[in-house]
């Protein structure tokens, strides 16, 4: 009954919130997509980084998150590739309040198929990652290549979607192919928490549950000295990495740290 319970209550507070992420996600791209059609491109970059900044803050406070960020030391001055595990879709706002401003994202392509909200992602420079066409995903990290080797910085997912269940997952080769051609260090980015508020296939956040989450940012790893050919090798060294930054925090949060 007790169950039964919180999910009624669960579901009674996230409708108007679930409401409001719609709502608020819809405005916030057509504050975009009307910027890059109208105005400047410097100025239109200005209203991008306020209207990330408006919604990711929107979305955490409304719904509570208890944010903790370790390692921001860690973060490069040059450009980088950032890899990231993908537990929920609360990854995103938690991800832009961690990681400077200006770090362009992937996405799956299905997402350049909204109306607006496209437009709103091509105009920040998104990529478009079509997870079901393996080549046609290579071809777009490819031609990417030179924006990340001139300075600019991205963020994908290592495991190229979301998880189904809490943990590291198997990771794709495709961005660390990506940083390998680019000739510039991936910074892994470490996730927990995220999954409790808002698990993959669920609509509705969780209402009995913390809502501490944890990111750190890990030293960045060179790719100097690897090949396409000893990706498997950069890719494992990597995931060593996720796998006990994960656990860490794992033990960290069974005892409350």
């Amino acid at each position: 009954m007790k169950k039964i319970f919180l999910k009624i209550m669960s579901m009674i507070i996230t409708v108007p919130f679930s409401l409001f992420i719609g709502l608020s996600t819809a405005a916030g791209s057509i504050i975009i997509a009307t910027a890059a059609l109208f105005v400047k491109q410097k100025k239109a970059e200005k209203v991008v980084l306020w209207v990330f900044s408006w919604w990711r803050q929107s979305l955490l406070r409304t719904a509570r998150v208890k944010l903790k960020v370790l390692g921001r030391e860690n973060v490069p001055s040059g450009g980088c590739l950032y890899v990231f595990n993908h537990l929920s879709h609360y990854d995103i706002p938690v991800l832009l309040e961690a990681i400077p401003e200006g770090v362009k994202f992937g996405a799956k392509a299905e997402l350049f198929k909204i109306p607006i909200f496209s437009q709103a992602m091509a105009a920040y420079g998104t990529l478009k990652i079509d997870r079901g066409n393996r080549q046609e995903a290579i071809e777009t990290l490819s031609k990417a290549k030179s924006r990340l080797a001139s300075g600019e910085s991205f963020i994908l997912a290592a495991e190229g979607t979301r998880q189904a269940t809490p943990g590291i997952g198997e990771f794709k080769s495709g961005p660390i192919i990506f940083a390998i051609q680019a000739g510039v260090p991936i910074v892994p980015v470490v996730i927990y928490g995220t999954d409790k508020i808002l698990p993959k296939g669920q609509l509705f956040l969780n209402f009995n549950v913390r809502k501490d989450v944890t990111l750190e940012i890990l030293p960045p790893v060179p790719t100097v000295g690897y090949t396409v050919d000893t990706r498997d090798e950069l890719k494992n060294k990597i995931r060593a990495m996720f796998l006990a930054s994960y656990e860490e925090l794992k033990k960290r949060d069974n005892f409350g740290l």
